[in-house]
Formats: structure tokens, C-alpha cells, sequence
């Protein structure tokens, strides 16, 4: 079960919202937050077992640069997820 990851130029409260943003518009249900930890887990992934989850792990690496993983136990799950939640943040902020 290997992470899908990107690290993103941008700010962390950027980062952070605009996963949780991708997650209300695609109806994902948020299952737990912690904004100082850095993590999001979702449930109610389309196309997969409603009680799926996918951890989304943000980390701070160096100077404006945070590292974006998404991991699941469900490959498509995680990919779907991935797919939406990288897509975004790349095209909002600079991907490095």
C-alpha cells in the first residue's frame, strides 16, 4: 500500500482548505480533521464501500513547500481520491 504524493509550493491553511473544499464539492464525507497534526480522513468514497477511508497527510518539508500524501487500504479508492485532491491543489498552486 504505497502513498500517492505531491509536493506543493503553498501555503499550509491553503493547502489544508482546498482539501477539505475538494472534499465537500465532491460529497466526501469527512471523517476526521486535525489541522495541527496535518490530517484528513475520508469515507464515503463514490464507486467503493461507503465506510472506505483515505487519510490525506500533509507535511511541511521546507520553507513554502508541503508534501501531499493520500493513502487507503483501497487502491481505488485512493486513486479517485488522488486523482480530484492532486489535481487541484496543482492547478490552484505550483507544484514543485
Amino acid at each position: 500500500m504505497k502513498a500517492t504524493t505531491a509536493d506543493i509550493q503553498a501555503d499550509f491553511t491553503g493547502v489544508f482548505d482546498t482539501v477539505l473544499d475538494v472534499a465537500k464539492e465532491n460529497k466526501y464525507y469527512v471523517f476526521s480533521q486535525d489541522e495541527v497534526r496535518g490530517l484528513i480522513v475520508l469515507m464515503n468514497i463514490p464507486g467503493c464501500v461507503d465506510t472506505t477511508e483515505v487519510g490525506v497527510f500533509i507535511s511541511h518539508l521546507k520553507g513554502g513547500t508541503f508534501r501531499v500524501e493520500i493513502s487507503s487500504r483501497s487502491s481505488p479508492a485512493k486513486e479517485a481520491v488522488a486523482k480530484l485532491i492532486l489535481g487541484k491543489l496543482e492547478e490552484k498552486f505550483k507544484k514543485t
